[in-house]
Order: structure tokens, then C-alpha cells, then sequence
């Protein structure tokens, strides 16, 4: 039941990296625009403009620039962000939880 938001910037990223997720995950052509198509289904992405007002915060705690939308829509959205990345805890502004982290927050591990 949880609401899952990202910038649209993830829907380009998945694209740029098709290679790389379709050699590890053993994806089809298929299996991945079938993949696409679910998480357009489950994910709300986020417009820039929508938490653009947050850029600006998000540069002085996001550790790599790639990530800024990321943390600007979590500030924006007052959320959590889902990372396995482990810079991304080394800020207190907003709360970052692993897959670890999360599944024992649901009581699932």
C-alpha cells in the first residue's frame, strides 16, 4: 500500500541503462518494456517543476549531482528516499532507507 514517487528523470535513466538492467536482471526486450510499463503503472513521476522550489536544498545534501531531483522531491514530498546508496545517509535532512532497512521496517525480515 505504499505511494511510490521519483522525478521523471528515473524513466530516462532506466532507459539510458536498458544494457545494464536487461545482462543483470536476465531481461527479455520484452521483460523490460513490460518492467517499464508496470512501474509507469506503480510509480508517480514527478515533473521538475513540481519540486523545482527544493533544488536548491537538495544541492547542499545530496552527495552526487545526479541525485539533487531525488532528494528535492523527497524534501518537497516530506518522504523517505528507497537507496541502497550508503552516501546518501551521511546527510540528516532526509530519512534514506535500504531494501534491509525497509523490509524490517514492514516486518518482513
Amino acid at each position: 500500500n505504499a505511494e511510490l514517487y521519483a522525478p521523471f528523470r528515473l524513466l530516462a535513466e532506466l532507459e539510458n541503462n536498458r544494457y545494464e538492467i536487461r545482462l543483470k536482471s536476465g531481461f527479455s526486450h520484452e521483460d523490460f518494456d513490460n518492467f517499464i510499463s508496470i512501474a509507469k503503472l506503480r510509480i508517480k513521476f514527478m515533473p521538475l517543476e513540481d519540486f523545482i522550489d527544493n533544488v536548491s536544498k537538495a544541492k547542499e545534501i545530496s552527495p552526487h549531482s545526479k541525485d539533487i531531483e531525488y532528494f528535492a522531491l523527497a524534501l518537497k514530498l516530506r518522504c523517505a528516499i528507497w537507496s541502497d546508496e550508503k552516501a546518501f545517509k551521511k546527510q540528516s535532512k532526509v530519512k534514506v532507507y535500504s531494501a534491509f532497512d525497509l523490509l524490517k521496517e514492514l516486518g518482513i525480515k
